[in-house]
């Protein structure tokens, strides 16, 4: 045999045990690559990925702990600030008013003494941002369409609070004082509408309705991203409340939450500081979207929040820590509201004719509007003479604040 046929036989020998290699998951023995003794010699193929990976995935998960989740000192403390201030000083004062909003409920209390088929009476108000022209617009439009104000054996009177906004110019400033002159449901606090301000601005609104709508004998506080069926929300209020509610003690009807954890990372949307709040549960609390409670129970919660540590997650505060104080109970209503997070199945039963939800809080305004549409089609009796069925469609890019 001549030497290059020598050669190519050692090369196809060779090129044999790497493929029989590639099988089996041996090692290849080979003097230019690797060492012909030692663990990484004898370890087969299949492992050397581990070696590999293992270490790349741990260095991705700290940069992933140390990018999202650890913080600095100094990061905690600016965000603990933020979320700061003292309620005890605090007197709610307002740029934009409305204060005869409710003189329809004078002398109208419910329940009526004597009466069989009493007439409810509720002041319904939205938390808004001031940028949030598009959003308001489509909610007089649509559930607080005067058209639902008046029903049988109800009435609902509705207002907004926003607070004031980053505006240099002035031109939101300027535009709200038109939006008020316009519909007179308009009330605006004077504070920064930031998120850290939730439980100023919720003070705010319930210093409001104790003043200008004490009249009223429920109060519903809702966000301007839900969808409220008004004639499910009065029926509710009929089912859960008695003249033995309004008579004995303050109570809240929501979505309850039990045993929930504070956040303590600075990063997240609801962290709560220590120095806020140290336990480490909350006390039974509100879903912050939607609830209801009595005009009596709001009296007592304005005079009793000076005494409670300030806490900026204005449901946990007033419907947990400010409730404790005062002995509210809370009842839990399975069917008052759902979240869009839980609603890619359930959205046809939401909107069909009979259905037992009250309330969707939905976080896109173009959804909105289409699961409003879906409800006037499904359930034709409330819609009658005196709606328009078409709604505006303004650019939701002002909602996106």
């Amino acid at each position: 045999m001549t030497p290059a046929a020598d050669v190519e036989s050692a090369r196809a020998v060779r090129l044999g045990e790497f493929y029989s290699s590639m099988r089996h998951g041996t090692a290849v023995p080979c003097s230019r690559t690797l060492p012909k003794s030692g663990w990484l010699y004898r370890m087969p193929r299949r492992y050397w990925a581990v070696l590999i990976f293992v270490p790349l995935i741990f260095l991705a998960s700290l940069l992933t702990y140390l990018t999202w989740f650890a913080y600095t000192a100094e990061e905690l403390r600016d965000r603990e600030q933020s979320v700061s201030f003292d309620l005890s000083t605090y007197s709610p004062s307002y740029l934009i008013n409305q204060a005869n909003v409710c003189s329809i409920f004078s002398g109208n209390k419910w329940p009526a003494e004597g009466a069989t088929g009493p007439a409810l009476s509720i002041l319904l108000y939205v938390h808004s941002r001031p940028g949030h022209f598009a959003r308001r617009t489509f909610l007089r439009q649509a559930w607080l369409h005067p058209r639902f104000a008046d029903g049988e054996n109800y009435s609902i009177r509705s207002v907004f609070i926003v607070g004031k906004a980053h505006d240099p110019s002035g031109s939101i400033q300027k535009k709200l004082q038109e939006e008020s002159t316009q519909y007179h449901d308009l009330i605006q606090g004077d504070f920064v509408d930031v998120y850290e301000n939730l439980t100023i601005k919720e003070a705010a609104a319930l210093a409001w309705a104790d003043t200008h709508c004490s009249s009223a004998s429920f109060v519903v506080k809702a966000d301007d991203d839900t969808i409220i069926k008004p004639w499910a929300l009065t029926e509710t209020i009929r089912r859960h409340f008695d003249v033995q509610d309004i008579i004995r003690q303050p109570a809240f009807l929501c979505k309850v939450y039990r045993y929930e954890e504070p956040h303590r990372n600075p990063r997240k949307k609801y962290f709560t500081p220590r120095s806020q709040y140290a336990q480490d549960v909350f006390p039974v609390h509100c879903g912050g979207a939607l609830r209801i409670t009595t005009s009596s129970t709001v009296s007592l919660l304005l005079q009793s929040f000076v005494k409670a540590p300030y806490l900026w997650l204005e449901n946990v505060f007033f419907t947990g820590v400010v409730a404790k104080l005062i002995g509210a109970s809370h009842s839990h209503e399975d069917y008052l509201l759902r979240d869009t997070d839980d609603f890619s199945i359930g959205y046809a039963y939401f909107t069909r004719r009979h259905s037992p939800w009250v309330a969707l809080h939905a976080h896109n305004l173009k959804l909105v509007r289409q699961i409003w549409t879906d409800i006037m089609a499904n359930t034709p009796e409330h819609f009658q003479d005196g709606l328009d069925k078409r709604l505006p469609q303004q650019h939701d890019k002002e909602d996106n604040e």
